[in-house]
């Protein structure tokens, strides 16, 4: 049945997988790009509060 089958469909339907495919793929690796670019910010920002909060007091205990 493969054989019987038109060569152009089976390209065309071949090619559509690999563009889904590809599609899906760069989709996936923007959103995962963008949750962990996002996490590090987030935890950056929690980071530079905690951090500059405690050189802070370190400041203050040495005064």
């Amino acid at each position: 049945s493969v054989l019987l089958r038109p060569p152009s469909l089976g390209t065309l339907s071949w090619l559509f997988a690999g563009v889904f495919e590809f599609a899906l793929k760069i989709f996936f690796v923007s959103f995962r790009n963008l949750y962990l670019y996002s996490v590090n910010l987030y935890a950056d920002s929690i980071f530079e509060v905690f951090y500059l909060d405690f050189i802070n007091k370190k400041t203050r205990k040495r005064r």
